[in-house]
């Protein structure tokens, strides 16, 4: 999935955001949760700021590895000319033509 860094390093993000809004209104607010407030605050902030590192060290790490890179299918062709990747495997082919499903 190529785009499942992205969706999750925004939705840190967002996370990063809600939390610093969370904390700012505890601290400013006089209402009588101002303590619960923060303390949700600053956890969603600190998981928030974990992740953003997770992401970024997993993301870096497939990159550096070449799981992100297109030219790495085409060594793979190049290093398997007589194989056809785009043909169903022959135990797929075989299941299909042994139970072809009710005729009418």
């Amino acid at each position: 999935m190529v785009f499942g860094a992205n969706t999750a390093f925004a939705t840190s993000l967002i996370a990063l955001a809600a939390g610093t809004a969370l904390l700012l209104w505890a601290s400013q607010s006089e209402a009588c949760c101002k303590g619960f407030g923060k303390v949700v605050g600053y956890f969603v902030v600190v998981a928030s700021i974990l992740s953003l590192l997770c992401v970024s060290y997993n993301s870096l790490k497939r990159w550096d590895d070449g799981d992100l890179d297109n030219r790495r299918h085409q060594r793979i062709r190049k290093k398997f000319p007589n194989k056809n990747f785009n043909q169903r495997p022959n135990h797929m082919n075989n299941m299909m033509n042994q139970n072809p499903g009710p005729e009418n």
